[in-house]
This record gives C-alpha cells, structure tokens and sequence, in this order.
C-alpha cells in the first residue's frame, strides 16, 4: 500500500477539504454573530449543530 501525499499549497489538489471550508466561510461564518457566544464551548456547540444540519440536508 502506498501513502500519497497532495504537494503543499496546492488547493486543487485537495478539492474536498477546501471547498468545505469555503462553505463554513460562505454560509456559517457569514451567519453568525460572535457577540453572541460568551464561552468557546458555546462557540463550538454552535459549529456541531451547523455540521450536523449541513450533512443531514
């Protein structure tokens, strides 16, 4: 079996991953308020809850 690495700075290579974090950016990100969230584990409750809408839809 053999290892394959993508080179380093090369987004198309890693289409998958990068365009999820375009869509945490565009969607999630742009939504939210920081304001609003008072600890970081309130922060990330909130991120759990967008993933798990996200890959239910």
């Amino acid at each position: 079996m053999v290892v394959r690495y993508c080179e380093a700075f090369k987004p198309n290579q890693k289409a998958k991953i990068e365009r999820w974090f375009r869509t945490l950016k565009d969607h999630w990100l742009a939504k939210i308020n920081y304001h609003d969230f008072k600890t970081l584990e309130e922060y990330q409750v909130n991120l759990d809850e967008y993933v798990r809408h996200y890959n239910q839809s």
